[in-house]
């Protein structure tokens, strides 16, 4: 089956993209370590998001996985990935992803860009 070219997405696109979805957490840090911190909280947060599985439940669940992040943080995480980071890409953007990442090699370097996290 021919991949349309509209759909084709190349590696620097995704880190725009990327770099797009994670501004509303990474903006407000003021030093390195938090930038930083804020980083790896967004990369846990493009996995679900990209996949479609980013219910209320598997997003407080896998912020439950951060050990410094206390219930309130959780719950602020939670509303500024639905209400922000979520929103910062359009439909199609959203789309294109989602059908770069149903590759299974493309899948692969996902998980395995999220295990450099841990």
């Amino acid at each position: 089956m021919k991949k349309r070219k509209g759909f084709i997405i190349k590696d620097n696109e995704i880190s725009q993209l990327f770099d797009k979805f994670s501004y509303p957490i990474t903006k407000s840090a003021t030093d390195d370590l938090q930038k930083e911190k804020a980083i790896s909280i967004a990369k846990l947060l493009w996995l679900p998001f990209v996949k479609s599985l980013d219910s209320e439940q598997n997003i407080y669940n896998l912020l439950s996985q951060i050990e410094s992040i206390d219930h309130q943080g959780k719950l602020s995480i939670g509303s500024l990935y639905f209400h922000k980071m979520k929103k910062a890409l359009s439909t199609v953007e959203i789309l294109r992803l989602q059908n770069h990442y149903k590759s299974e090699e493309n899948f692969n370097k996902l998980k395995e860009w999220n295990k450099q996290l841990k």
